[in-house]
């Protein structure tokens, strides 16, 4: 841990803010002070005014007024934040794996998932959205996240135009996908990520001789075939009666012909209309209409896997596909006490800069939460995250040789210890399914 935060604001960072122009003759404001105000600034309260900033500017080492700081959030400043975002994401760090009975076959179980960031109409030439409708701004920049549930790891992080699909998301462009989602890992996503020709070569087997598993739903429209290439008909496999699951091994696409468990399981009414209600709440969004297909199979979770069978039970793969929603609540955590995508300006660099600088915060808090809390399965991450921002100020001091690192992270543990989720009957925690499988049935 020190080593990362002394790699990401030392030296190097100095360099890089004169490599990119925000430093031009090195006097007062360095490139690490600069990025060590913003970062603890933002990391101890999110909503921080200028004013808070300069306060955390003295605790860096940096003497600058409140105007001197606000000069500073140019084009240059945003570039230099960019690039130190990118630096922080390469820096993966890893918690030893939460023991969990279910998860203990994979060497990693990595989710992916993106969300979209609204930025102002003068930010479209740096990151181009949709196209906004009415006084709506055509500009924002989509977050590209790989979270590896077992250790907690940021996997990898992207920020591409918010106009690019999920389905190009820039970890498959990059080819070898060692680094983001390593041999005999499991894949989670959501249908937006559902690319046959991509699942087929990411399942294949790497040089370490271990295949690459994936768990999703199934999209509509996928040729499904039998073991002897006879076309089946989803509609005529469906189980009827609540709660009943059918599962059989079919061959996926035409020409892909990949060997996949096909599991389908019948829900009960409430959860189907909970499923209508949120598709007709997306539909809405999109300004267009649920399909009839749409609206019938929202009574059926239809799964699709390449684990086997005596890896996972039906039971486990349904559980284990509700560990997608993870990922949603860190993003949850990233906006509602990060707030990633709120500021307190209406100058676009300034924005940028404040967007940059708190997903660099938010890298940093999951590094510390990983350190602090990662080994409880009922971990918090609301009220560890609570402890991070207590202890921002004690870690930059720590940075800054004033405290003994070792002894703020130890003390940022022992408070974390007590940091854990409400045990529910009703509505079971992930943890509480992992360890019993409760409510599988409601995925």
């Amino acid at each position: 841990m020190e080593e990362a935060l002394q790699t990401l604001f030392g030296e190097e960072t100095n360099q890089l803010a004169k490599d990119t122009d925000f430093v031009k003759r090195e006097r007062e404001v360095t490139g690490a002070k600069f990025a060590l105000t913003l970062v603890f600034g933002w990391l101890a309260k999110a909503e921080s005014s200028v004013e808070e900033l300069v306060q955390m500017a003295r605790a860096s080492g940096l003497l600058i007024s409140e105007s001197g700081l606000s000069q500073r959030f140019t084009q240059a400043a945003a570039d230099f934040l960019r690039e130190l975002l990118d630096r922080a994401s390469r820096l993966c760090l890893k918690a030893d794996p939460v023991e969990v009975a279910m998860l203990r076959p994979f060497p990693a179980v990595i989710v992916e998932d993106s969300t979209t960031i609204t930025l102002p109409q003068a930010l479209v030439e740096v990151w181009e959205g949709c196209g906004g409708r009415g006084n709506a701004s055509s500009a924002a920049v989509k977050v590209h996240v790989r979270f590896d549930l077992l250790t907690g790891a940021i996997m990898g992080l992207q920020l591409t135009d918010a106009s690019v699909s999920d389905s190009a998301s820039p970890f498959r462009s990059q080819g070898d996908e060692t680094a983001t989602a390593p041999a005999g890992c499991l894949y989670l996503a959501d249908l937006g990520y559902f690319a046959l020709g991509w699942i087929k070569a990411f399942c294949k087997r790497g040089e370490s001789g271990k295949k690459r598993a994936v768990l999703m739903r199934l999209k509509q429209g996928t040729v499904l075939q039998t073991r002897s290439k006879h076309r089946l008909q989803v509609h005529a496999l469906l189980p009827q009666q609540v709660g009943k699951v059918l599962e059989m091994g079919v061959l996926l696409g035409v020409e892909a012909c990949l060997p996949v468990r096909l599991l389908m399981v019948r829900l009960p009414e409430e959860v189907v209309q909970q499923r209508r209600e949120r598709l007709q709440e997306e539909a809405k969004d999109h300004g267009r209409e649920v399909s009839a297909e749409q609206w019938f199979l929202a009574q059926w979770t239809i799964l699709l896997t390449t684990v086997p069978r005596r890896v996972l039970g039906i039971g486990e793969v349904c559980v284990l596909l509700r560990l997608r929603w993870q990922i949603e609540l860190l993003f949850k955590l990233w906006k509602e006490h990060g707030q990633i995508d709120d500021w307190r300006s209406k100058s676009p660099w300034r924005i940028l800069c404040e967007f940059y600088g708190k997903l660099i915060a938010m890298l940093l808090q999951q590094w510390l939460l990983e350190y602090g809390i990662w080994d409880d399965p009922y971990r918090s991450l609301v009220k560890a995250a609570q402890v991070v921002r207590k202890h921002a100020l004690s870690l930059l001091y720590a940075l800054r040789g004033r405290y003994a690192m070792v002894t703020v992270l130890t003390d940022l543990r022992a408070m974390m210890q007590g940091c854990h989720v409400t045990v529910r009957k009703d509505r079971p925690c992930a943890a509480q399914l992992l360890s019993s499988g409760i409510d599988w049935t409601l995925t």
